[in-house]
Formats: C-alpha cells, sequence, structure tokens
C-alpha cells in the first residue's frame, strides 16, 4: 500500500484494537443493523459494502475502505491504521451479522461505480429490496 502499511498490519491492528475491546459510538448500530453487505460474484465474496444512512463504502476486509475517514486518517495522514467500518466487517462476519448478495460482474461493477461517483448504491439496495 501506499502509505507504507500493509494489509497484514492491517489486519494486526484490527485484531489488537478487537482483543482491547475497541468501541467506536456507531459500531454496535451498524452491527445489529446489519448494515454490512457480502457481494458475491460467481460464487467468490468480492467485495463488501457498508451501507450508511447517507453514504456507502466499499470494503476490502483488513485492507481498504472508501469511507473519507479511511482515505484522510489512515492513507494521507497516516494518522491510524483502520476506520471503523473495518473493524465492524470484522466483527460482523465472525458473528454472521450481515446480509449477503449474489451479482453478476456487471451487476457488481455497477454497485462500485455508483458507490465511487454518487456515495450510495440504489441498485443495492433494490437488490436487497427484493430479497
Amino acid at each position: 500500500m501506499t502509505n507504507g502499511w500493509s494489509p497484514e498490519d492491517i489486519g494486526k491492528a484490527i485484531e489488537k484494537a478487537l482483543i482491547e475491546g475497541y468501541k467506536h459510538p456507531k459500531l454496535a448500530e451498524a452491527i445489529t443493523g446489519t448494515r454490512f453487505i457480502k457481494v458475491n460474484v460467481n460464487g467468490k465474496t468480492l467485495i463488501w459494502i457498508f451501507m450508511g444512512r447517507r453514504e456507502d463504502h466499499i470494503i476490502i476486509p483488513r485492507t481498504y475502505c472508501s469511507c473519507k475517514d479511511f482515505i484522510i486518517h489512515v492513507l494521507s495522514q497516516r494518522r491510524k491504521l483502520f476506520c471503523y467500518h473495518l473493524v465492524g466487517q470484522v466483527i460482523a462476519e465472525r458473528e454472521k451479522k450481515y446480509r449477503e448478495v449474489n451479482v453478476d460482474l456487471k451487476t457488481c461493477s455497477i454497485i462500485v461505480d455508483e458507490i465511487l461517483d454518487k456515495g450510495i448504491s440504489v441498485t443495492l439496495r433494490r437488490i436487497l429490496l427484493k430479497s
């Protein structure tokens, strides 16, 4: 990674934070609200999405989140190793408190493009409403 931290460094920092009882004001609601979405393409998990009220974020577990906090404080300023979305994704996966969608590659690309362009994926919301 460009910040000098590898996914292994980030993963270790997340695990350490969990062991130490990491807390964030928004974390419990995000997990209990099943706002983490596992996106599978052709039977394999490609990405995760955090579905926020105003913005969605693309998550690559233990590596990357598209939220402003990660971009600014992790990648740019190197003030920390992770955002609460990365911690939440680990917890949600372990506790099986997430939703899962199976899409084709084209639909996955549309979801990612919508998040990057508009900050929110209408396509993902439509898919979740149907399921």
